[in-house]
């Protein structure tokens, strides 16, 4: 991500955000093995990923472990089996703008904000290893952003856009087209040892939801589907979270 973002600026951040990062590789809050979380960590945690999101994913949002199923390593969510390793790095407008702009040769990204600044798309960069002895299966559509109490939203692909405009008998403008080529469109089949790499782009929730989280299905050649989950919440609804699973992991020791 580092060498996507050649803004100075946006490099310094990305630097806080190693350190945040850090931390929470050191007091780990996971699902299936929950650690505790002193007090003053806590605290310094939700500082430390504050200053990270100068230039947030989603302003107002951290990530958030304890609805996630992988690891966040240097701002990046890491899943990791013996089937599958999957990168999901959160995407700024710079970033996304930067990776568009080396897959395209094209400096027009048609998913930035809207003209009064606010955000109009969440964006992930993607990176799928298949380290399994058989196939694997990637269908883009069928990942989900869910927000409560019941919002759903599809990842955008160029079928998608163009159905949109056409609904509004409008043209679609010729930068969808030339961007959707950074994008995942259609099933993606990985052969053993095979990787592929894309943007998952979603329209951002709505009403400003206290948490949200992204699903991503592998299915292996057996059928099975594996899911992975990555969230983020508000520091207000993380703290909260938070503070609950220490209490849970006291009330466990007594």
């Amino acid at each position: 991500m580092r060498q996507l973002i050649k803004d100075k600026t946006l490099t310094a951040r990305c630097l806080v955000c190693e350190s945040a990062a850090a931390l929470w590789y050191l007091f780990p809050v996971r699902i299936k093995h929950t650690a505790f979380r002193p007090p003053a960590v806590i605290v310094l945690l939700l500082a430390t990923a504050s200053v990270c999101l100068g230039n947030p994913l989603l302003p107002g949002y951290l990530p958030d472990p304890t609805a996630s199923n992988g690891e966040l390593m240097d701002g990046v969510w890491v899943f990791q089996s013996r089937t599958v390793v999957i990168r999901m790095t959160p995407m700024t407008d710079a970033s996304r703008s930067a990776y568009i702009e080396e897959k395209t040769g094209s400096s027009v990204d048609p998913f930035g904000p809207r003209p009064d600044g606010s955000v109009r798309f969440v964006s992930f960069l993607l990176e799928i290893l298949n380290r399994s002895d058989g196939p694997l299966a990637f269908e883009p559509q069928k990942c989900w952003l869910l927000a409560p109490p019941g919002e759903l939203k599809l990842p955008v692909d160029l079928a998608r856009i163009q159905t949109g405009y056409s609904v509004h008998e409008q043209d679609m403008p010729e930068a969808f087209t030339v961007a959707a080529q950074a994008l995942f469109n259609g099933e993606q089949h990985l052969t053993p040892g095979h990787k592929v790499t894309g943007l998952l782009v979603f329209s951002a929730p709505r009403d400003s939801p206290r948490e949200f989280r992204v699903e991503l299905p592998i299915v292996d050649s057996r059928g099975q589907t594996f899911e992975y989950k990555a969230a983020y919440a508000t520091e207000k609804r993380l703290n909260k979270k938070l503070k609950k699973l220490q209490r849970q992991r006291e009330r466990g020791t007594r």
